[in-house]
């Protein structure tokens, strides 16, 4: 039986390619906003259709003007019932974070996307002054919204131990010397492990049964070589996979 979870739709582009939809003009391109990829009546008829026949929706949007017309369109369109979502949202106006949770949207934000950009082009595009507006991934749990990490792949890393470690330490390869970037928008360690685990499947309304070791869920977990170090960056990483069970069962073994 085929079982569609969501619909994922498409607002806006990418802030590398200036084709994420902006409030205001490119820091390094004039005149240049981004764009919008459909008007939000059109995106709003797709969502209404979609959540009125049980079925949520993730939109791609970036930039903060996609977020914003997004948030408007689920407002206007879907329902509190189901929580929809925004994907990626890069940059957000600081006065659209409230809405998350009041609207029941959720966030799914990717952390390489965000330290993958550091010190390459993000200041370059959006300037010192909306810097702090990107990547807000601290202000989105403090404002208790539904916060899910992921790893976007293929077009950042598969693997769940450079995301979190990228959630927590927030460095990035290009200029920043080992520094955070905008170091209040770290995660603690608690808080990424949650956003990847048990927020992603609360979200997918199957909580009851993966998403955290519990009694009566499924056994999926994995055994480390080590004891996670969460305040050096280079022993977290430096951790290896032994073992992964799925449903109980060890499906790899690092010594087979």
């Amino acid at each position: 039986m085929l079982s569609p979870y969501f619909i994922k739709l498409f607002i806006d582009g990418v802030l590398s390619t200036h084709t994420a939809a902006m409030q205001e003009e490119y820091s390094d391109k004039d005149n240049h906003f981004g764009e919008l990829l459909y008007l939000p009546s059109e995106i709003g008829e797709i969502v209404k259709r979609s959540n009125d026949a049980g079925i949520p929706v993730a939109v791609h949007a970036i930039g903060d003007a996609a977020v914003k017309v997004t948030l408007d369109v689920f407002e206007k369109y879907g329902s509190r019932e189901i929580t929809n979502r925004i994907e990626h949202a890069e940059i957000i106006d600081e006065r659209d974070l409230v809405r998350f949770k009041k609207l029941n949207v959720a966030l799914s934000m990717h952390p390489n996307h965000g330290t993958g950009v550091i010190g390459k082009y993000i200041s370059e595009r959006i300037g010192a002054k909306r810097e702090k507006n990107a990547y807000v991934w601290n202000s989105a749990i403090k404002e208790d919204a539904q916060l899910m990490l992921g790893s976007d792949w293929p077009t950042a890393p598969l693997s769940p131990m450079i995301q979190i470690a990228d959630a927590i330490f927030r460095v990035g390869p290009f200029e920043t010397n080992d520094r955070p970037w905008y170091p209040n928008q770290k995660l603690s360690f608690y808080d990424a492990l949650v956003a990847y685990t048990l927020t992603p499947a609360k979200v997918s309304g199957v909580d009851k049964y993966i998403g955290s070791l519990e009694k009566g869920k499924y056994a999926d977990f994995v055994i480390l070589n080590k004891k996670l170090n969460t305040f050096d960056r280079k022993e977290f990483l430096a951790t290896n996979v032994m073992s992964t069970f799925f449903f109980g069962k060890e499906i790899y073994s690092a010594n087979n």
